[in-house]
């Protein structure tokens, strides 16, 4: 038996909230939990936290969003220090995704990226579960030489 698929994107509030309708399958309707607006986070600034049961979901995933501003052609670095498998997706001012999941130390995330355009760069930690719990820190510093 084959099941049809339709998704329907809704953007909400800088969330992407994604509904999956199974046809045929009645009450399966997977969603996401809208997250909180995202902090705002300073260059060279490390902010820490715990994951916890109420945070919203992005993609399926327990998240946490951040925005930093950036510049063009400056180039950052972002590290996400975990208790627990971390990962980061880092979208650019000109809409460009990148993902890490053990680039860090261990299983720690870390990402090096040069953005084309000055604006706000949207970083989303998480963890490679879809349910982190433990304790977390997010940094971004400007690596340019």
């Amino acid at each position: 038996m084959t099941l049809s698929v339709l998704k329907a994107s809704v953007r909400v509030s800088r969330v992407l909230i994604v509904l999956s309708v199974l046809a045929g399958c009645a009450g399966m309707v997977p969603v996401d939990v809208p997250m909180a607006p995202a902090t705002r986070l300073g260059m060279n600034q490390i902010t820490s936290g715990v994951f916890e049961s109420s945070y919203g979901t992005y993609e399926g995933y327990r998240a946490k969003e951040y925005v930093v501003d950036v510049q063009d052609g400056r180039m950052y670095q972002i590290d996400m220090f975990a208790e627990f498998d971390a990962y980061l997706i880092v979208y650019m001012p000109d809409g460009v995704r990148f993902e890490n999941d053990d680039g860090g130390s261990g299983t720690n995330a870390l990402l090096r990226v040069i953005p084309y355009g000055d604006g706000p760069m949207r970083i989303l930690a998480r963890g490679y579960r879809r349910t982190p719990t433990g304790e977390f820190a997010v940094s971004v510093r400007d690596v340019t030489q």
